[in-house]
């Protein structure tokens, strides 16, 4: 199983255990899929089939439960294998001394 997982501005990085304060997230209005993240430029997003995963949001970070093997598709890049485990999904950033980072916008 590998460790980080990076698809174009998304990084997933498996976690030991999910926070136990992190909440899940409802359906995406995609039906049938787990969008990880939605690109605000192209409307392509990172996203799984619905019942292989869950995402789950704490106030500053998401993370992801895979709960059996998957994959991670997006229109502009190749899919992805996931293995069962949970995950921390990073958001590429900018940053600029002296300024607040900024997310990379696809």
């Amino acid at each position: 199983m590998r460790g980080q997982i990076r698809q174009g501005d998304v990084l997933i990085v498996l976690i030991n255990e999910l926070p136990a304060h992190a909440t899940v997230v409802g359906q995406d209005q995609t039906p049938g899929l787990v969008v990880v993240a939605h690109g605000e430029k192209t409307g392509h997003s990172h996203a799984l089939a619905a019942g292989d995963a869950e995402l789950y949001r704490t106030p500053l970070h998401r993370y992801l439960r895979v709960i059996r093997p998957t994959v991670l598709e997006h229109e502009e890049h190749a899919g992805i294998a996931i293995g069962p485990g949970v995950y921390e999904v990073i958001m590429q950033c900018t940053y600029s001394p002296g300024e607040v980072p900024v997310p990379v916008i696809d």
